[in-house]
């Protein structure tokens, strides 16, 4: 089966901090965002992936390689400008499979394609759309959905005058090749805004299949945030790229815990990591890969990225850090977000997210 991942687009950075690390590079534990969606394709049967994705980009392609360590053929389409969700597909009109899934690269998941896939050959719809409930359905894309999950109505971002429609439009679509051919060449076309609503004006048969499976949008740091607690507490179904130890404890190869140190379920410390005495992690704490957080320091409901150091006696509670973040000694950090980029400090006060999303 053959699906294309669609990272393109000028919305690929993670809000409110502008850094140039692609949304879906963001690591989710032990791997970036898009290497979980590769994972999912292949458990479901997926062997052919193409991913689209912007010239600023394309460092991805490097990191992911052609897809046999994954046990899948990796091959990219690279936007000279943005072309929407749709108008990707129509450039990829000529390599395309019959039946085809189509899905965003900035999405955690663990729905069921095979069982996704098998719907839609059963209703043979020209175009199935995975939905999902939302309580946030304001802020996604809406569908109204009739007798045999026939999609009768798709809202963009409903305005407050609305009825609220249960169902939100995950981004994932299961198509027949010959729709793409509604799609205008060498245009910004987007699946929800366009091909959608004209395949419904044309009196096509467009159909829901609803998952109860677990679905996230990471396009904010509050987002990127959650999917980890989300995992952490059960509610995403993820391979999350460590040991056991304890229930709710999750310890990477190479770690070393000072004996003195307390850990607080739930938890993840990755691979190398050093944790130095009298520190407390958790609850609710991802450490990544070679951190290492020195004597008396606390981290709570906080993420903190691939290689950082956190200074003795700091204190970290409700963050999340990039890669290579450094904290001063006994530095407080409360409810925000923390980057490094070409050597300069990035920081971001959550409540400025907060208003971002309303």
């Amino acid at each position: 089966m053959q699906a294309v991942i669609l990272a393109g687009g000028p919305k690929w950075r993670l809000h409110p901090i502008d850094v140039s690390t692609p949304k879906f590079m963001f690591p989710l534990f032990d791997c970036p965002i898009l290497e979980h969606l590769i994972r999912l394709l292949v458990r479901h049967g997926f062997e052919d992936i193409i991913i689209t994705m912007a010239r600023e980009c394309t460092d991805a392609a490097d990191y992911l390689g052609d897809g046999r360590r994954f046990g899948a053929r990796i091959r990219y389409c690279v936007e000279g400008k943005p072309l929407g969700t749709a108008g990707a597909l129509k450039a990829l009109e000529h390599v395309l499979e019959d039946t085809f899934v189509a899905l965003p690269g900035d999405i955690v998941t663990d729905v069921d394609l095979t069982s996704a896939v098998a719907f839609h050959n059963a209703q043979k719809s020209v175009a199935t759309v995975i939905a999902t409930k939302s309580p946030d359905s304001a802020l996604h894309t809406c569908l109204h959905i009739g007798d045999g999950n026939k999609v009768t109505r798709i809202s963009i971002k409903p305005s407050t005058d609305e009825p609220p429609a249960p169902y939100v439009f995950t981004g994932i679509a299961i198509l027949n090749k010959h729709v793409v051919k509604r799609i205008p060449p060498f245009e910004s076309r987007d699946i929800d805004r366009d091909l959608i609503p004209r395949l419904l004006m044309e009196a096509e048969f467009v159909r829901a299949y609803v998952a109860e499976h677990y679905w996230a949008d990471v396009g904010t740091v509050l987002a990127c945030k959650a999917v980890h607690f989300d995992a952490l507490e059960g509610r995403l179904k993820l391979d999350i790229g460590a040991e056991v130890v304890e229930p709710g404890i999750w310890i990477g190869q190479r770690a070393q815990i000072d004996p003195t140190a307390e850990i607080w379920p739930p938890v993840y410390i990755g691979s190398g990591v050093r944790i130095g005495p009298n520190a407390v992690i958790g609850a609710r704490a991802v450490i990544g890969d070679e951190s290492v957080v020195e004597r008396e320091s606390t981290i709570k409901g906080s993420v903190v990225g691939r290689g950082c150091r956190i200074a003795p006696r700091s204190s970290i509670i409700g963050c999340l850090l990039g890669t290579q973040y450094r904290t001063e000694e006994s530095e407080s950090m409360l409810n925000c977000s923390a980057f490094v980029q070409d050597s300069a400090v990035l920081k971001g006060i959550e409540e400025l997210e907060k208003a971002y999303t309303r």
